[in-house]
């Protein structure tokens, strides 16, 4: 969670989507991109968070995160959990309340040496 903090901070594309959207609330263009090809598409952990769009409707900010990838045992709820509270950041800092939070996993997954116990877990 820390590396990506550190990609919106570097690229100031928080700021910018706040911005944008205390002007335009009705903007599409809210879109903070994590994904950075010439680094990540080679790189043996590159992020899984691919980007984020903010968007406001209905009197509420509504977030959609699209991952290339996410374990569905380990990581999947601590990052809603964290995008769901960076909404809720968002949401206070416009005056708004917190709309849809849609998580958009392209590769959903359980790594085969969690299977186990997340297969005795599920069975109980």
């Amino acid at each position: 969670m820390n590396d990506f903090m550190s990609i919106f901070q570097r690229q100031n594309q928080v700021k910018n989507c706040l911005e944008l959207l205390q002007k335009e609330w009705y903007s599409r263009r809210a879109v903070i991109v994590l994904w950075r090809p010439e680094e990540d598409t080679f790189s043996p952990y590159p992020p899984c968070i691919c980007f984020l769009q903010i968007m406001i409707r209905s009197n509420a900010v509504e977030l959609s995160v699209v991952l290339r990838s996410n374990d569905a045992w380990l990581s999947a709820l601590p990052d809603m959990i964290a995008l769901s509270n960076f909404q809720k950041k968002v949401a206070q800092h416009i005056g708004l309340k917190c709309g849809r939070y849609v998580h958009h996993a392209i590769s959903y997954h359980i790594y085969e040496y969690d299977y186990p116990k997340a297969k005795e877990v599920f069975s109980e």
